[in-house]
């Protein structure tokens, strides 16, 4: 990213698949995308319902998807601090788990006052 620092925008959610591993994060799965006989990355479905509850609430919510872009952690990070969420939300799974604690702890570090939820 560039050393131009943009404004905060502060939005309410950011709900995102971290840059910690292509891994299927939803319930059931939770293995590499690499390690599938079809190397598929599937949409964070599961992410945009969860968005779509909280924004009928009144919630401004930001889906962001590290993992499948092929996202740095700086630079996932850099966007985290610009947006500064109130709340982040990611899923994290076994494989990740270290690697999702360690990068929860650094949103903490960037963002003031933020909560992790971690499901």
């Amino acid at each position: 990213m560039s050393g131009v620092r943009p404004e905060k925008i502060e939005m309410d959610v950011l709900l995102i698949q971290p840059p910690t591993g292509a891994y299927r994060r939803d319930d059931r799965c939770q293995n590499s995308v690499e390690d599938q006989t079809i190397q598929v990355t599937f949409p964070p479905m599961d992410l945009a319902h969860h968005a779509a509850v909280l924004r009928q609430d009144g919630f401004d919510c930001g889906i962001r998807d590290y993992s499948s872009a092929g996202v740095s952690l700086d630079d996932a990070l850099a966007e985290i601090e610009q947006l500064s969420p109130r709340v982040v939300f990611f899923a994290s799974t076994q494989p990740t788990e270290a690697n999702d604690l360690s990068f929860a702890s650094q949103i903490k570090e960037k963002v003031d006052g933020v909560r992790i939820v971690l499901r």
